[in-house]
This record gives structure tokens, sequence and C-alpha cells, in this order.
């Protein structure tokens, strides 16, 4: 695990992701991604929407609901 930066919860709730951690993960304005909920209600997760997508089709999860 590497520490990117910190991050600063507005008064809308929108968190500013630190420019070292979106050029890291190669994230530009628009971007979707994934926010997941750790083990912990104190952990906060945050995916590409790339890798989110590679995980789902590496643990074989349909996305239809159906």
């Amino acid at each position: 695990m590497k520490l990117l930066g910190m991050a600063t919860v507005g008064t809308k709730g929108q968190i500013v992701i630190p420019v070292e951690a979106r050029k890291e993960l190669g994230l530009a304005e628009g971007d979707k991604v994934v926010l997941l909920r750790g083990r912990t209600k104190k952990t906060l997760i945050l995916l590409t929407h790339p890798e989110m997508d590679r995980l789902i089709a590496k643990l074989g999860i349909s996305e239809d609901p159906a």
C-alpha cells in the first residue's frame, strides 16, 4: 500500500483527489471511480472504473441483475 495524499470532505460532501494520486492512477476530469467501504466502517477504497471492471471479470461476477 502507498500513501498518495490526504483529502478533506467539503461542505457539499465532495472530496478532491490530490494531484499526485490522480497522476499515479491516471485519472482525468470526468473519469468515473468506484468507492467501496472496507471491512471496517472507517475504510474507504477508491477504484478506477476500468479497474473495477477487471475485478468483476476476474471474480466472474455478472453485472446483469437478472
